[in-house]
């Protein structure tokens, strides 16, 4: 009995475990804390941006693909917040990336070395010490290990669907670049009338001639885009007002799938800030500001960064103008009340 024990490989194995676990305890310096949320729980099965948020801009310890990972996710809730699958793609192949690169870091620091199949030892190696405990007990098992990663998409067809459906992102930058216009440089309203929650998308109408070589959407379709992302405007808006890479903004990198943490998390911070800018000062002078709060209320308490003027033509600043000026309405609204009283009048005749 006691041979068979001796025999047993488990005990090997678990004895050598138990000694990579205490070296672990005492070298590692980014596990989570105990009461940190599980991932799964506010990433995987329900999207909870604020607390993706918090943890992307947190100094707690931790593993160091987490945040990656998050990024991928939170960039792609933005543009696609209903794209479920598309997200959890997104955030899967950041994991798998981790790991691959964990392979490699692993097997090279045993190459050369004079032990049988050094790789595996590598591959081991690089699982623990490169990725950390917590990548597998908090991410990669509880979504569903090597069985969710049979199933991953690729990085190109990722790409390709997530250019596809963040089209309607596009729209969101437009009207919102009407919004923050008004907000700068029409508060006086002796002369304009205040932003209301769907005059950004009735513009699109009197601004189709000067903006569809940019988007080539009209009032219905931005009416649509308007109430389906309305949510992550602020978002949405601010990252198409940060600089990322040669001349490319943040959005059209997020947009395009190109948007990595490793690339531009520098510009977190920025982003929020203005984010909240967005959401306050510029949606939140609409007389719907119940928009501005629902996406205020998705930020972290952070100062707000004020965003640049918008990139708007001489003639798209003149139609905006037209569009809120009250005498111009006022006059227009005088003339339709003319024609249907003359038109009332010649039909009684």
């Amino acid at each position: 009995m006691s041979q068979s024990k001796k025999a047993d490989p488990r005990v090997v194995i678990e004895d050598a475990w138990r000694s990579v676990q205490a070296y672990d305890a005492q070298h590692s310096t980014d596990r989570l804390a105990q009461d940190a949320p599980r991932f799964v729980d506010y990433a995987w099965k329900r999207f909870d941006p604020k607390t993706v948020l918090t943890v992307l801009m947190s100094e707690k310890p931790a593993y160091k693909a987490l945040k990656p990972i998050l990024f991928s996710g939170f960039c792609t809730w933005v543009v696609c917040p209903k794209r479920i699958q598309l997200r959890q793609h997104g955030m899967l192949l950041v994991g798998i990336e981790h790991m691959r690169w964990a392979e490699v870091l692993g097997r090279a620091a045993f190459a050369g070395r004079d032990i049988p199949n050094h790789d595996l030892l590598g591959d081991i190696m690089g699982r623990l010490r490169a990725l950390g405990q917590d990548f597998y007990s908090d991410f990669y098992y509880p979504i569903g290990g090597l069985a969710q990663v049979v199933r991953s998409t690729t990085p190109r067809n990722f790409e390709r669907s997530l250019a596809h459906h963040s089209k309607d992102a596009l729209a969101i930058v437009w009207i919102m670049q009407i919004y923050d216009y008004h907000a700068k440089n029409l508060g006086n309203k002796e002369l304009y009338w205040p932003a209301s929650g769907g005059k950004g998308y009735e513009l699109v109408r009197v601004l189709e001639s000067a903006q569809q070589d940019k988007l080539g959407i009209n009032e219905k379709a931005s009416e649509r885009r308007w109430k389906s992302l309305k949510s992550s405007a602020a978002l949405i808006y601010a990252a198409s007002t940060i600089v990322a890479d040669e001349g490319q903004s943040l959005f059209e990198a997020i947009c395009a799938g190109e948007a990595t943490f490793e690339e531009h998390g520098d510009h977190l911070a920025s982003w929020i800030g203005r984010a909240r800018y967005a959401a306050e000062t510029i949606l939140g002078e609409l007389t719907t500001p119940e928009i501005g709060q629902t996406n205020a209320a998705l930020l972290p308490d952070i100062t707000p960064e004020p965003t640049p003027e918008p990139p708007l033509s001489t003639v798209e600043k003149e139609r905006i103008e037209a569009a809120f000026n009250r005498e111009t309405i006022n006059k227009g609204r005088r003339e339709a009340e003319r024609r249907r009283r003359l038109a009332l009048t010649l039909g009684g005749a």
